[in-house]
């Protein structure tokens, strides 16, 4: 879990949301300056469920 404190509490993140989010933006990888990962699926899978 990530906890990141504020003026007004905390913001508590999951592994589970992590992953996803961290999957997401993988996802999005590719474009004139970053050329995108490859085996594209395999890597966004990895990324998506890493610990």
């Amino acid at each position: 879990m990530l906890r990141f404190e504020t003026e007004t509490g905390y913001w508590l993140i999951t592994h589970v949301d992590h992953a996803h989010l961290a999957g997401e933006f993988a996802a999005s990888w590719g474009n004139e300056r970053f050329r995108a990962p490859e085996p594209r699926a395999h890597v966004v899978k990895g990324i998506s469920r890493h610990d």
